[in-house]
């Protein structure tokens, strides 16, 4: 990327061009009634030194304090959470079970169909019957 000042030679990271800083801003009226400069803000880019200051890396050494309290209460080893061992996989059936309720699901089918078939049979046998009566009363 290059800016108006040249080539970019940061490696892509922002660099603003210029530093603004406005203290003041005459162009707006003040609101007691008197002609006042107003506050304004003041932007302006850090030094790299004090950006690198947030990256040094944290302290490896325990304060005496906390080791003094790790020694009066020492940690308690707490028992495995249960979220972590439950075993969530569906469990499976005997085939034996499997087998029987396969069985019994094809024998309800049959009946269903034979239950269905009386019915029809003697709805049949009804409309024939009434039929009959009215052919044989007319």
């Amino acid at each position: 990327m290059t800016s108006l000042k040249g080539p970019d030679t940061t490696g892509g990271s922002f660099v603003p061009m210029v530093k603004i800083q406005e203290d003041k801003e005459p162009s707006r009226p003040s609101t007691k009634g008197t002609t006042s400069v107003h506050q304004w803000a003041v932007t302006q880019q850090f030094s790299k030194k004090s950006q690198s200051a947030g990256a040094k890396g944290r302290r490896t050494s325990v304060p005496p304090k906390v080791l003094a309290l790790d020694q009066q209460f020492p940690r308690v080893a707490l028992p495995p959470l249960a979220s972590f061992t439950l075993d969530l996989e569906p469990k499976k059936e005997d085939p034996e079970i499997e087998r029987m309720n396969e069985e019994f699901r094809i024998r309800s089918r049959i009946r269903d169909r034979e239950r269905r078939r009386l019915r029809m049979m003697y709805e049949y046998a009804l409309t024939h019957q009434a039929a009959t009566l009215r052919y044989v009363m007319h």
